[in-house]
Protein backbone atom coordinates (compact mmCIF):
# COMPACT_ATOMS: atom_id res chain seq x y z
CA UNK A 1 0.00 0.00 0.00
CA UNK A 2 1.30 3.58 -0.90
CA UNK A 3 1.54 5.61 2.24
CA UNK A 4 -1.99 6.56 3.86
CA UNK A 5 -1.97 10.84 3.67
CA UNK A 6 -3.74 12.82 6.25
CA UNK A 7 -4.97 15.66 3.84
CA UNK A 8 -7.26 15.40 0.73
CA UNK A 9 -5.81 14.76 -2.67
CA UNK A 10 -5.64 17.78 -4.88
CA UNK A 11 -8.48 16.06 -7.01
CA UNK A 12 -10.07 15.06 -4.14
CA UNK A 13 -14.36 15.46 -4.38
CA UNK A 14 -15.07 16.65 -0.78
CA UNK A 15 -12.66 19.15 -1.40
CA UNK A 16 -15.02 22.98 -1.53
CA UNK A 17 -12.41 23.82 -4.40
CA UNK A 18 -13.26 20.23 -5.86
CA UNK A 19 -14.39 20.44 -9.78
CA UNK A 20 -18.12 19.99 -10.08
CA UNK A 21 -19.63 16.79 -10.83
CA UNK A 22 -16.51 14.92 -11.17
CA UNK A 23 -17.38 11.98 -9.03
CA UNK A 24 -16.55 9.25 -11.65
CA UNK A 25 -19.61 6.94 -12.71
CA UNK A 26 -21.54 8.06 -9.92
CA UNK A 27 -24.07 11.19 -9.27
CA UNK A 28 -23.86 13.07 -6.16
CA UNK A 29 -26.38 10.87 -3.99
CA UNK A 30 -25.04 8.03 -4.97
CA UNK A 31 -21.92 8.79 -3.96
CA UNK A 32 -22.94 10.20 -0.85
CA UNK A 33 -24.65 6.69 -0.17
CA UNK A 34 -21.75 5.18 -0.28
CA UNK A 35 -19.53 7.04 2.13
CA UNK A 36 -22.48 6.76 4.47
CA UNK A 37 -22.30 3.27 4.22
CA UNK A 38 -18.78 3.63 5.86
CA UNK A 39 -17.27 0.66 3.35
CA UNK A 40 -13.75 1.34 2.67
CA UNK A 41 -13.26 4.42 0.79
CA UNK A 42 -9.75 4.30 -1.81
CA UNK A 43 -8.10 7.90 -2.60
CA UNK A 44 -9.37 7.80 -6.11
CA UNK A 45 -5.89 8.80 -7.21
CA UNK A 46 -4.52 5.59 -6.52
CA UNK A 47 -7.35 3.10 -8.75
CA UNK A 48 -7.36 2.79 -11.96
CA UNK A 49 -10.87 1.85 -12.10
CA UNK A 50 -10.20 0.89 -16.32
CA UNK A 51 -7.99 -1.79 -15.28
CA UNK A 52 -9.64 -5.25 -14.80
CA UNK A 53 -7.62 -5.28 -11.28
CA UNK A 54 -9.72 -2.14 -9.95
CA UNK A 55 -11.13 -3.95 -7.17
CA UNK A 56 -7.68 -5.11 -6.17
CA UNK A 57 -5.98 -2.33 -6.25
CA UNK A 58 -8.81 -0.34 -4.20
CA UNK A 59 -8.51 -3.15 -1.15
CA UNK A 60 -4.33 -2.02 -0.91
CA UNK A 61 -4.89 1.62 -1.89
CA UNK A 62 -4.38 4.47 1.12
CA UNK A 63 -8.12 5.43 2.08
CA UNK A 64 -9.77 8.82 1.13
CA UNK A 65 -8.80 11.76 3.56
CA UNK A 66 -11.59 13.96 2.14
CA UNK A 67 -14.20 11.63 3.33
CA UNK A 68 -12.27 11.02 7.29
CA UNK A 69 -12.21 14.53 7.43
CA UNK A 70 -15.95 15.38 6.52
CA UNK A 71 -16.86 12.77 8.91
CA UNK A 72 -14.62 14.42 11.51
CA UNK A 73 -16.13 18.16 10.44
CA UNK A 74 -19.71 16.39 10.90
CA UNK A 75 -18.40 14.95 14.28
CA UNK A 76 -19.34 11.28 12.68
CA UNK A 77 -17.01 8.15 13.67
CA UNK A 78 -17.24 5.44 11.88
CA UNK A 79 -18.64 2.94 13.74
CA UNK A 80 -16.17 0.40 11.20
CA UNK A 81 -12.79 -0.80 12.50
CA UNK A 82 -10.10 -0.29 9.72
CA UNK A 83 -11.69 3.18 8.70
CA UNK A 84 -9.61 5.96 8.62
CA UNK A 85 -9.92 8.95 11.06
CA UNK A 86 -8.69 12.24 11.06
CA UNK A 87 -9.01 15.90 12.38
CA UNK A 88 -11.74 18.33 10.97
CA UNK A 89 -10.81 21.07 8.57
CA UNK A 90 -13.97 22.93 7.78
CA UNK A 91 -12.16 25.86 6.01
CA UNK A 92 -11.06 23.52 2.85
CA UNK A 93 -13.49 20.32 3.23
CA UNK A 94 -17.28 19.74 3.27
CA UNK A 95 -18.61 19.81 6.66
CA UNK A 96 -22.52 19.79 5.33
CA UNK A 97 -23.62 16.90 3.16
CA UNK A 98 -26.05 19.38 1.80
CA UNK A 99 -23.43 21.27 0.68
CA UNK A 100 -21.69 18.56 -1.09
CA UNK A 101 -24.63 17.45 -2.91
CA UNK A 102 -25.30 21.31 -3.83
CA UNK A 103 -21.70 21.60 -5.03
CA UNK A 104 -21.67 18.10 -7.22
CA UNK A 105 -24.86 18.73 -8.77
CA UNK A 106 -24.58 22.69 -9.84
CA UNK A 107 -27.05 23.45 -7.44
CA UNK A 108 -29.80 21.49 -8.69
CA UNK A 109 -29.89 18.75 -6.58
CA UNK A 110 -32.13 17.18 -4.61
CA UNK A 111 -32.61 18.12 -1.23
CA UNK A 112 -31.58 15.44 1.16
CA UNK A 113 -32.17 13.54 4.71
CA UNK A 114 -29.59 11.52 6.24
CA UNK A 115 -31.14 8.90 8.42
CA UNK A 116 -28.87 6.67 10.33
CA UNK A 117 -26.43 5.13 7.24
CA UNK A 118 -29.17 5.95 4.42
CA UNK A 119 -29.28 9.47 2.64
CA UNK A 120 -32.65 9.70 0.88
CA UNK A 121 -33.23 12.02 -1.47
CA UNK A 122 -36.36 14.29 -1.91
CA UNK A 123 -36.97 15.46 -5.21
CA UNK A 124 -39.12 18.50 -5.70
Amino acid sequence: MDKQHTAPCRECPWLKSSATGWLGANNPVEFLQQSEAEIRMPCHLHVDYEREDWAAQAEIAPQCAGRAIHFANRCKSPRAPGLLRLKPNHGEVFTNPQDFIDHHSGGSGPRITIIGQAVIAKED
